[in-house]
């Protein structure tokens, strides 16, 4: 009788522990965007009408465009680790980057991809387009991305894990 009260028990304090690790979790993969100025909603906007005016409105503060939905159940969230192909490029058209078949944990990039992506599934394409409060901010990148640049990006989803 002892034994079986020890194993229930033990099996509650499991029950208690793995409930809390759930919920550490929720918090940690919350995404905590910034609020959009609305200067750069303003810039945006502009931006928008004249180069991508069949994109789409998100109302955390930016444009997307949807190539291709993708064909898998389930779509990512804030929390998981995902495979892609994508190019970034300023509004000017010059590429600050690209690479093919790389893995990022969600939750280690920039506010705009983290709201972005969980609207696509696997096999999915969308193009973002990003005012610098959901990109790289006031501060930019060193001679790559200036300071308050509007970043736009062609993300293809290969895998979510």
């Amino acid at each position: 009788f002892r034994s079986k009260k020890s194993i229930i028990s033990l099996f509650t304090i499991l029950a208690v522990l793995l409930l809390a690790s759930c919920s550490k979790k929720e918090d940690v993969c919350t995404i905590n965007a910034p609020e959009v100025r609305l200067e750069q909603q303003d810039e945006l906007k502009a931006y928008i009408e004249k180069n991508h005016p069949d994109a789409v409105y998100h109302s955390r503060g930016f444009y997307y465009e949807i190539i291709a939905e993708g064909n898998a159940r389930q779509a990512p969230d804030a929390c998981s680790e995902v495979r892609v192909n994508y190019s970034g490029t300023l509004s000017d058209g010059t590429e600050f980057d690209k690479a093919t078949n790389v893995s990022f944990n969600l939750r280690t990039l920039i506010p705009g991809w983290r709201l972005a992506l969980p609207l696509i599934r696997e096999g999915g394409i969308i193009n973002i387009v990003l005012p610098a409060d959901l990109a790289y901010g006031d501060a930019g990148i060193d001679n790559i991305i200036p300071k308050g640049a509007i970043t736009v990006f062609k993300i293809e989803l290969l895998e979510v894990r």
